[in-house]
């Protein structure tokens, strides 16, 4: 079974910064107050941090779906298996007792 190599995080720390900045600088020009400068640090931030939190969350279902699909292939892998091994123990019962 081939591993599968998590892809970069297009969200990195970086990014994030870079994000949080841009966004800032467009909405400082519109604040009075240096009240209104803090809210609007803190909703840059909290969107880039959004944008990255959003690819993680993704990221994580993708791995769990991946997951349950190799749990569940196993499962059915396992269930053929026993059910093949019923029918050649069967057979050898009634070898061994022709009644």
């Amino acid at each position: 079974m081939a591993e599968h190599k998590a892809p970069d995080p297009m969200w990195t720390t970086e990014k994030v910064h870079a994000v949080s900045e841009k966004i800032y600088s467009e909405y400082a020009p519109l604040c009075k107050t240096e009240l209104g400068l803090m809210f609007a640090r803190d909703i840059a931030t909290l969107m880039a941090l959004q944008f990255q939190m959003s690819e993680a969350f993704g990221v994580a279902r993708h791995t769990d779906e991946s997951a349950a699909k190799l749990a569940k292939d196993v499962a059915d892998q396992h269930r053929i298996q026993i059910s093949a091994l019923s029918r050649r123990l069967e057979k050898l019962e009634q070898r061994q007792n022709p009644l």
